[in-house]
């Protein structure tokens, strides 16, 4: 028998943490995002989701089946099985094929772009003024399918299937792993030192982490040494 075990942080009285922590089924967590310790969401086995807000926990769009969510800046991003809804702005889905479905949203912390990725690799992408997803030219077009897309302030790295790695955006700190430091890296790039070497990634605000097959963990960006 396993068992799993869950730490959670908040802001305000120990009191106020202790009731909410007493109303958390920690057994039934299936996903858990945060920016700050005044802003976490989670979702549940049961595809329920929870934000907790002003100290307090609440129930967020009570009787959608939410697929993910996250968290940048206090601003919270839900994807459910029909819509996608930021800053209460409530975004229609793509068609998409019969076999194929959506597995993530997510967006850069900046909140200039929001990507969606389906099961089947595609990525849909739109940009923080605009109204529908389209399909994102550049990745659709990469030679091996995207497995899942991790997000910074203002940049974007992808993992393929077969562990190769490509980021774009932002990377003055040389925290996509690419050694020129520029602001905007326009064409994603492979991120030669990793090739075909990456099980895992993810992006802070100007750092990342890459997890490889051999379970060495290689990080780069601001402050990283």
């Amino acid at each position: 028998m396993s068992t799993k075990t869950a730490v959670f942080s908040f802001s305000g009285s120990d009191q106020k943490s202790k009731e909410i922590l007493k109303e958390i089924n920690l057994s039934s967590i299936k996903q858990i995002n945060y920016n700050n310790s005044s802003s976490l969401i989670y979702t549940t086995n049961n595809n329920k989701g929870f934000q907790v807000k002003a100290n307090k926990l609440q129930q967020i769009l009570n009787g959608d089946n939410i697929i993910n969510c996250f968290v940048d800046y206090g601003r919270c991003s839900v994807l459910t099985n029909n819509k996608f809804i930021i800053l209460n702005r409530e975004i229609n889905l793509p068609e998409i094929g019969e076999n194929d479905k959506f597995i993530k949203a997510i967006g850069n912390a900046k909140q200039t772009y929001f990507y969606l990725l389906t099961d089947l690799g595609k990525v849909f992408v739109m940009e923080q003024d605009e109204q529908t997803f389209k399909l994102d030219s550049q990745l659709n077009n990469l030679p091996f399918k995207i497995v899942d897309i991790q997000c910074g302030y203002s940049f974007t790295i992808v993992r393929c299937e077969n562990g190769n790695c490509y980021g774009a955006g932002y990377n003055c700190y040389q925290n996509i792993g690419l050694d020129e430091r520029t602001s905007d890296v326009k064409v994603y790039t492979l991120i030669e030192r990793l090739k075909e070497n990456v099980k895992q990634h993810t992006c802070g605000t100007f750092h990342t982490l890459y997890l490889t097959f051999d379970n060495e963990v290689y990080g780069c960006g601001y402050k990283v040494r």
